[in-house]
């Protein structure tokens, strides 16, 4: 109870003391400070259960998930909604962990907690696997979950127990597996790309357009080359490297032809010897 409602208890007691010749009016305003002060002691009170409960209501409500372990058995004091919902709404408080969820044999899971309790070391997990069955006897499911075990100690520095909190990814994990699957199948595209780019008989390269300040085609680079290239036209270690750079008297009319391609999409055929 606060100190001000306290000190207008100890008024109204000295008041009501006072001998029968005291004036009415100060008895009767000693009962009706007596009435405020009670009054005020139950809003008090109440305030105070309000402030109490504030608390809990965020732990139920967090969007994570949290479970506070309780001793070296790691018995569950609490857990929030979110819990349940990731374990299947399973009743846990009052039992341990082994008792709640014996699908965790052999993942690991148990030794990591007992490490984290024996060492006082925490552990964060990072799209962690593990596999859960809701229901005994039931359909086993899979989930991702970032997650940390914290240990707590008490005054004396001793580990009593461990807060577990976290959350769920499994989306998040399926979303970079696609694109992890996406980009194996695009290198190995690639790959055969390059392959069969490499084996085939006839010269083949890639060109990049190089323009002037009007969008003349005055240069070009070899991009890409295959060995057949390099045995038609003589030119090297070509990739990388301009027209100019590796022909310097190389005849305007090729960079014309090449533009024109580039430019309309339009296939132009040219039977020549020279490099091109």
């Amino acid at each position: 109870m606060p100190d001000e409602v306290q000190e207008i208890g100890a008024l109204v007691d000295a008041v009501m003391e006072l001998p029968d010749a005291a004036p009415r009016d100060v008895r009767d305003l000693a009962v009706l400070a007596r009435w405020s002060a009670a009054c005020s002691a139950s809003a008090v009170a109440e305030r105070f259960k309000a402030d109490a409960r504030r608390p809990l209501e965020l732990f139920e409500q967090a969007p994570g998930f949290v479970a506070f372990l309780r001793g070296p058995e790691m018995v569950f004091e609490v857990a929030n909604a979110a819990y349940h919902q990731l374990v299947g709404h399973r009743r846990v408080v009052g039992k341990t962990v082994r008792e709640v969820l014996p699908e965790l044999e052999g993942q690991g899971y148990f030794e990591l907690l007992e490490h984290v309790y024996n060492s006082g070391e925490p552990y964060i997990g990072t799209q962690s696997k593990v596999v859960l069955q809701p229901s005994p006897g039931g359909e086993s499911i899979e989930a991702y979950l970032d997650f940390i075990y914290q240990p707590i100690r008490d005054p004396n520095g001793q580990v009593t127990g461990i807060l577990v909190q976290g959350q769920e990814v499994t989306q998040v994990r399926l979303l970079n597996q696609r694109g992890e699957l996406a980009e194996a199948a695009l290198r190995a595209s690639e790959d055969r790309y390059r392959r069969l780019f490499a084996s085939i008989d006839d010269a083949y390269c890639l060109l990049q357009m190089i323009l002037d300040d009007n969008g003349n085609t005055v240069d070009y680079r070899f991009l890409e080359a295959n060995s057949a290239f390099e045995t038609h036209t003589g030119l090297v270690g070509a990739v990388g490297k301009t027209a100019r750079e590796l022909v310097p008297d190389l005849d305007d009319s090729w960079f014309r032809l090449y533009g024109r391609v580039a430019e309309t999409g339009e296939t132009a055929n040219s039977r020549t010897t020279r490099p091109p």
